[in-house]
């Protein structure tokens, strides 16, 4: 497929859980692992796509727990040991590497902007290989997930990024929320870590695939109504 960037982007920001990875339902089972041992009850898939948000306190408060007298930076800190392990047997996304490759030969810039620890997060970046396709990784330098606004403006500041060139793609409410902090453009992928109907809020193109990111850049003026 070749395409030609008619739009007005020379940035694009990534998310990296549930956009670019696949790990939807290894969180899942994190999440039903750590509800199990609480003694909590189970939730079904569907539930974990309508309830997940951020920040991750409150949606753990929505499962039932009370963090007045369990401790979330236990909870917290058990959820990433649990999930460190399952990263490594996820998959990228169907298609990331060639839209990755192909937005590169646009000339596009790229980087990741994301909740996860930095620090694992650089980790699963170099294990998949797809490093050198992003000018600027940014993730949290805790395990908290509590949101990623601050650390978006970090990289807009850092890499000098104009916002009516630059455009988020995401899988979450959040993503969008981070986007109109930015004052950035948002594009939705469904398939990830929330169901389509809480992506229909925000009001932006949502797509099913990450190839069909490459149609959008191709002329995002037909994408204005959401998908």
């Amino acid at each position: 497929m070749t395409i030609e960037s008619t739009g007005p982007y020379r940035h694009i920001i990534w998310d990296w859980n549930g956009t670019l990875i696949d790990d939807t339902q290894a969180c899942y089972e994190v999440v039903s692992t750590i509800l199990r041992e609480t003694n909590k009850p189970p939730i079904p898939y569907e539930t974990y796509l309508q309830e997940f948000d951020f920040p991750i306190i409150a949606y753990y408060e929505r499962l039932g727990f009370d963090f007045s007298v369990e401790s979330y930076d236990d909870i917290a800190a058990h959820y990433i040991a649990l999930y460190a392990d399952r990263q490594f047997r996820c998959s990228l996304r169907e298609n990331a590497v060639h839209v990755l490759a192909s937005i590169q030969e646009l000339g596009i810039g790229q980087s990741i902007l994301s909740a996860y620890n930095q620090t694992h997060l650089d980790r699963i970046i170099t294990f998949f290989d797809i490093r050198d396709y992003f000018v600027k990784v940014v993730g949290r330098d805790d395990h908290y997930a509590s949101g990623k606004v601050t650390e978006g403006r970090y990289l807009a500041q850092e890499l000098g990024l104009a916002p009516k060139e630059t455009l988020l793609v995401g899988d979450t409410t959040h993503d969008y929320e981070v986007a109109q902090a930015l004052d950035i453009d948002c594009l939705l992928i469904s398939g990830g870590h929330q169901c389509r109907e809480k992506l229909q809020a925000c009001g932006v193109p949502i797509m099913t695939s990450l190839r069909s990111v490459l149609t959008y850049l191709s002329d995002p003026a037909e994408f204005r109504e959401t998908a």
